[in-house]
């Protein structure tokens, strides 16, 4: 990976933290969730209990934790009710983490491209 110069890793940061909704997870390697946080409302996800297992509180999770050794990257899933999202599972210290970031937007965008690059060639 290339090295960026800090002001542009903020950038990023900031810019995705106001643009995509992220929300976050971490689950230790027994499966049982350890922390949250972020826009996890968005996602229709609430009440969630520490220390209990992942599978049931998190049902789209379910075959991707425990994770392995190297990032797990599952782009634009439909969450139902016109939420898609790009789901980034990865290790780090205390478990494997978790991150969804709204890609809606982008996905409308696309759609609506593809009907009509659809329409053009009848």
């Amino acid at each position: 990976m290339c090295a960026l110069p800090s002001p542009v890793v903020e950038y990023i940061g900031k810019f995705i933290a106001e643009t995509s909704s992220p929300g976050y997870f971490l689950v230790d390697k027994q499966g049982r969730l350890q922390e949250w946080g972020g826009a996890l409302e968005a996602y229709g996800l609430k009440n969630l209990r520490a220390g209990d297992p992942i599978q049931g509180q998190v049902d789209f999770l379910v075959g991707l934790l425990p994770g392995v050794d190297t990032p797990l990257y599952c782009p634009c899933v439909d969450m139902g009710s016109g939420l898609f999202t790009d789901i980034h599972v990865f290790p780090g210290y205390g478990g494997d983490w978790v991150l969804l970031l709204d890609v809606s937007t982008e996905a409308r965008q696309h759609r609506q491209l593809q009907q009509r690059l659809h329409d053009l060639s009848l």
